[in-house]
């Protein structure tokens, strides 16, 4: 039987597979970062950069080891490992930084704009406001980007193992 070049953990890891799901996690991130641009909430209004610099650099990453699972030289394994560890770090300050803006976010005082009785979500006795339903979206939005990047910490944490582990074998 021949030995497996993986961790015990990751044998059935196809690394191609998991650097085109990078890229697509990196180019979800960078598709919300347009609704944080338009939202205007007492955060500050550079946030929608965040998930830009994140999905930038998790797109990069992911590039470079499709790269790396084509055609592997040592400088270029060398790339994929430390960037699947940069991608590993960002995507974790990332989740911080997007748990602290759920828990600085104001919720509106009073009711600026209500909602008329003709809007599809009014229910009786209930009153709705426009700000509560942004922010209600802010709030969501940035849950779906702290998904994305538990998904892109998991899978360039696993990354970063395999890529390591090649870059050690190599030598």
């Amino acid at each position: 039987m021949a030995e497996s070049s993986l961790p015990h953990f990751l044998m059935h890891f196809d690394l191609k597979f998991a650097a085109v799901v990078s890229i697509l996690l990196g180019l979800f991130q960078l598709l919300l970062a347009i609704p944080l641009y338009y939202i205007d909430v007492s955060l500050p209004r550079n946030l929608f950069l965040l998930p830009v610099a994140t999905g930038c650099l998790i797109v990069a990453s992911g590039s470079c080891s499709v790269a790396c699972a084509k055609a592997p030289t040592r400088k270029l394994r060398r790339g994929c490992a430390y960037s699947n560890v940069a991608v590993l770090l960002g995507a974790l300050l990332a989740l911080g930084l997007y748990g602290y803006f759920l828990r600085t976010v104001d919720k509106p005082g009073d009711c600026e704009t209500p909602m008329t009785s003709s809007d599809d979500y009014h229910l009786p006795g209930v009153e709705h406001c426009a700000e509560d339903h942004l922010l209600n979206m802010f709030c969501a939005v940035i849950v779906l980007l702290m998904v994305y990047d538990v998904c892109g910490a998991l899978l360039h944490g696993a990354l970063s193992v395999t890529s390591l582990r090649a870059l050690r074998q190599a030598s």
